[in-house]
């Protein structure tokens, strides 16, 4: 099935009343934005490492670029917001792995020169009935915004040279949230923004992420060392 990506296409938010939990907004800020050549996108904050932070975002985002910067803000408050200042920058990545079935991309940057918060990462939700209260965060305005939707299901999509799962939600999304988290009411980062398809919003699922990081050595960003 083809899905075209998040940043080909602009859909209109559907608001919700969905309250923000407070895990939510906690488990927000591995979000940051990512800066790929002249566009720009989103990417999870995995942690550092021996001066090196490790980002997970969507391959699309990144592939054919050569240049990358990192950016990263307050964190959410109870009011889904994040400060439009931004708390620090690095510049200077490099992609070190890729999935294209998955749309995964792994980079890493030098931030021996410039400090970093390492947010904790939740754990990853594996296994999630359909029709419950999701939250994604993206920055399509430069800066980390969230958005309240619903899983409508679990899907395999198969490309041409393989295949990958991912979560269906109730609503699509727009041009620079590819490569944000998915997140439940648990705080639980269960997927990562790829692209949209009829109005869903389409996210790599965390069965995917989690084999990806620990084929890559990052396991630990997992809790799985």
């Amino acid at each position: 099935m083809y899905i075209v990506l998040a940043t080909l296409g602009l859909l209109i938010h559907q608001e919700s009343t969905l309250e923000l939990p407070v895990k939510v907004s906690k488990s927000a800020s591995i979000a940051c934005f990512l800066k790929s050549g002249d566009g720009g996108g989103t990417a999870i904050h995995l942690g550092e490492r021996f001066s090196i932070s490790w980002f997970l975002t969507s391959l699309h985002e990144v592939e054919g670029e050569n240049t990358f910067e990192i950016s990263w803000f307050e964190d959410f408050g109870l009011d889904s917001s994040f400060s439009k200042n931004k708390a620090g920058s690095i510049p200077g990545g490099i992609i070190v792995a890729k999935d294209k079935d998955a749309d995964l991309a792994l980079l890493r940057f030098d931030n021996s020169r410039y400090p970093i918060p390492v947010p904790k990462i939740p754990k990853l939700g594996q296994f999630l009935p359909p029709k419950i209260p999701v939250w994604s965060v993206g920055c399509d305005k430069g800066f980390p915004t969230i958005e309240a939707t619903q899983l409508t299901g679990k899907k395999l999509f198969r490309t041409p040279n393989g295949q990958a799962f991912h979560w269906e939600t109730r609503d699509g999304t727009k041009p620079g949230r590819s490569g944000g988290p998915l997140i439940n009411e648990k705080g639980e980062w269960i997927g990562l923004c790829h692209g949209v398809q009829n109005g869903k919003g389409y996210y790599t699922h965390a069965i995917e992420i989690r084999a990806f990081l620990v084929k890559n050595q990052l396991g630990w960003a997992l809790g799985a060392e």
